[in-house]
C-alpha cells in the first residue's frame, strides 16, 4: 500500500439526498487513507462531522461523505465526546494518537493504549472493538481524526469481560 491518492470531504444532505458542499480535498498517503476511512467522524476546521459513507473510483480518486456530529445521535456518550474532544488542542507532525477514557460519566484523557506513529498500526487499532493494556480491557466507543491537530482520538471505555 504505497503511494498517495487524492481525498475529498463532502457534507452530505439525508434530506436533500446530495452533497451540499465540499469540506476539504488533499493528497493523503495509501497508508494514511486507510485510517481516515476507518474512524467514526472528522474534526475539519474545530468542526465535527461524523462519516455516513466513503467511495472510491478507478482513477485513485476517493470520497468520504460526512454529516455534522449530532451529540444526540450518540446516546449516553455523545455530549461528552464533543466536550473532551475540544478539551485541549495539541498539534502533532506526524500522524498520532491519543486516548480519552469513560470515567464518573465524561471522558478524561490519558496515556494511549499504545504509542503508534505508523498508519498501520493505528488502523489495526481502529479494527478492533476491544483492546487490552495492562490486564484491563477497554471496549472502542467512538473514534475521530482531528484532521487540523494531526491525530486519531480514541473514546474508550472499560469493560468487564
Amino acid at each position: 500500500m504505497n503511494g498517495s491518492c487524492f481525498l475529498s470531504y463532502q457534507e452530505w444532505s439525508d434530506l436533500e439526498l446530495r452533497v451540499t458542499r465540499s469540506l476539504f480535498s488533499e493528497a493523503v498517503s495509501n497508508q494514511e487513507l486507510f485510517v481516515r476511512k476507518l474512524v467514526n467522524a472528522t474534526v475539519i476546521h474545530n468542526q465535527c462531522f461524523e462519516h455516513t459513507s466513503h467511495e472510491s473510483d478507478h482513477g485513485g480518486n476517493h470520497v468520504i461523505y460526512m454529516k455534522r456530529f449530532g451529540a444526540d445521535e450518540l446516546p449516553i456518550y455523545g455530549a461528552r465526546l464533543q466536550e473532551a474532544l475540544f478539551d485541549y488542542c495539541d498539534v502533532s507532525p506526524a500522524l498520532s494518537m491519543d486516548c480519552c477514557y469513560w470515567e464518573h460519566d465524561r471522558f478524561v484523557r490519558g496515556t494511549a493504549i499504545r504509542m503508534e506513529h505508523e498508519p498501520l498500526k493505528i488502523a489495526g487499532l481502529l479494527l478492533d472493538h476491544y483492546l487490552v493494556q495492562y490486564e484491563q480491557t477497554y471496549e472502542n466507543v467512538y473514534s475521530v481524526f482531528d484532521r487540523d491537530r494531526r491525530k486519531v482520538i480514541l473514546f474508550l471505555k472499560g469493560v468487564e469481560l
